[in-house]
């Protein structure tokens, strides 16, 4: 998991397209568990670790203080992701599905597209202090910190403004 690796750990955030069930979320957990064990960087194990949260994003870090992410080891996660996205019929490039939760205290987020997130706040159904998942949020740290805030903080506020 994440947790032993250091905060300023690459992490990369892939939204699926829709709720993985329980029994979607062990397997995906197994397959994630064996892919980190075998990640390596020019044949230098990676300290990778990963996470399933509310059984809808993937997260993959990499803590690259005593070796980097090449582009050959990051292809290797793409192409295991595609895997994963074909394996499930789900979607986890598409980063044009945000994730929001639309009232104080709610648990469970909902998905909108870029229309209809624009359409959401031009109706009221969400507002700028209206919590949002950034997904782009590059090291560890920025992820315990900085993946859910008020929409009006996020890079998404240029978008339905």
């Amino acid at each position: 998991m994440l947790g032993t690796l250091d905060e300023s750990a690459k992490i990369w955030i892939y939204q699926s397209n829709r709720f993985l069930s329980e029994k979607e979320v062990l397997w995906l957990n197994e397959e994630l568990d064996r892919f980190v064990k075998d990640w390596s960087s020019h044949n230098y194990q990676l300290k990778a670790g990963f996470e399933i949260q509310e059984n809808l994003f993937v997260i993959l870090a990499v803590d690259e203080s005593s070796t980097t992410a090449s582009g050959c080891s990051i292809d290797k996660s793409v192409r295991f992701l595609q895997k994963i996205e074909k394996d499930f019929n789900i979607r986890l490039m598409d980063r044009m599905i945000f994730a929001c939760l639309l009232n104080p205290g709610e648990q469970k987020p909902s998905l909108f597209s870029l229309d209809e997130l624009k359409e959401a706040f031009s109706i009221g159904t969400i507002n700028k202090e209206t919590i949002v998942y950034d997904n782009l949020v590059n090291t560890k740290k920025d992820f315990l910190h900085h993946w859910k805030k008020p929409l009006g903080n996020s890079w998404l506020n240029n978008f339905i403004s």
